[in-house]
């Protein structure tokens, strides 16, 4: 049951954090919404803080395991590669509010209050999910389909092309749907930009 309660916190949370801000968030309004009371919350977080930094690590967590699901079953790197790209922006239209705050460090970037443990963990939790891709990027070296260019400046080169892209869908109001961005992605990091013209020069 604690378990449950925890989860439906976690969930109801991203939920408020992404509409409201970091700021405006209430965790009021997060108790209402998941039906428990206010002094529940605080049996399982200690503040408004530790509470959305641990939405953020449920979050990049849930992120990881999927795609870690998806590409379970394929042998071939490559085909790991293009479906963790896929599974990727699945993901994150699901979650795009929150995932666009925490992309642009909202609360990272406001204040004085927030705790060095909980930044460190989730710099932790960044390395880990880097490291996770870069070993992709090696396996994918090692069978020829990528340059042998270290796997972190290709892991780097990947996840920039791939939040940025996150992030300007939202900036700029653009209704894309994820096969689509993971089409545009994936074409982008394996083959540039450069045109058969170009190229032909």
């Amino acid at each position: 049951m604690e378990k449950k309660t925890k989860l439906k916190i976690l969930m109801v949370a991203e939920e408020v954090f992404a509409e409201k801000g970091f700021h405006a968030a209430k965790m009021d309004e997060i108790a209402e919404r998941a039906g428990i009371a206010k002094g529940t919350i605080y049996l399982y977080f200690k503040s408004k803080e530790q509470l959305f930094f641990q939405t953020i690590e449920f979050m990049i967590r849930g992120m990881i395991d999927t795609i870690k699901e998806k590409i379970s079953t394929l042998n071939d790197p490559l085909d790991r590669l293009k479906e963790g790209i896929s599974s990727y922006f699945h993901y994150i239209t699901r979650h795009k509010q929150i995932f666009f705050m925490i992309l642009n460090e909202e609360i990272a970037s406001s204040g004085k209050g927030h705790s060095k443990k909980h930044k460190m963990k989730h710099i932790e939790l960044y390395r880990q999910s880097q490291e996770f891709i870069m070993r992709l990027m090696k396996e994918c070296i090692d069978e020829g389909y990528l340059k042998p260019i270290n796997p972190l400046w290709l892991s780097s080169a990947l996840t920039g092309l791939l939040q940025k892209m996150v992030i300007n869908s939202v900036v700029f109001d653009i209704d894309i749907a994820p096969d689509e961005m993971s089409s545009i992605a994936t074409e982008l990091f394996l083959n540039g930009a450069m045109s058969e013209k170009e190229e032909q020069q």
